[in-house]
């Protein structure tokens, strides 16, 4: 994991980021459509995922790279 994985973890949490933001800009509000009725779970979006992957990735990182980021 380097300077790529960083990118990417970056990129999702931004990209995320600015989906809702623009949701937000847009219609004052986040539209979230991801339901799983078969659990009872948070209705969520793909921007959510996005942000969550993106610090998820950013998390094992900084946990397995350390200070060699």
């Amino acid at each position: 994991m380097g300077a790529t994985t960083l990118k990417i973890a970056l990129s999702l949490i931004i990209g995320g980021a600015l989906g809702n933001l623009i949701d937000r800009i847009r219609l004052n509000f986040v539209t979230d459509f991801l339901d799983f009725t078969l659990i009872n779970f948070a209705i969520f979006n793909f921007a959510d995922v996005f942000v969550i992957l993106g610090v998820v990735l950013l998390s094992f990182m900084l946990l397995f790279k350390g200070d060699k980021i």
